[in-house]
């Protein structure tokens, strides 16, 4: 359990040295986070699938 609590402490250091070269708190990595969750799910929700039409009977396909 401390191996596994050291490397999340680890990667949490290393995250935050990452924000603090880009000059972003935490909080805003966050908000850019969940605005791009946002931005993908209306691109989801606008580009769904048409429904695709049944071939005609009686009409060959060939």
């Amino acid at each position: 359990m401390d191996a596994n609590l050291a490397e999340r402490q680890k990667a949490l250091e290393e995250f935050k040295e990452k924000l603090k070269a880009m000059n972003l708190t935490p909080e805003q990595a966050a908000q850019i986070l969940e605005s791009m969750n946002a931005a993908e799910l209306r691109y989801i929700q606008q580009n769904r699938k048409k429904a695709t039409q049944r071939p005609k009977r009686g009409i060959p396909d060939w």
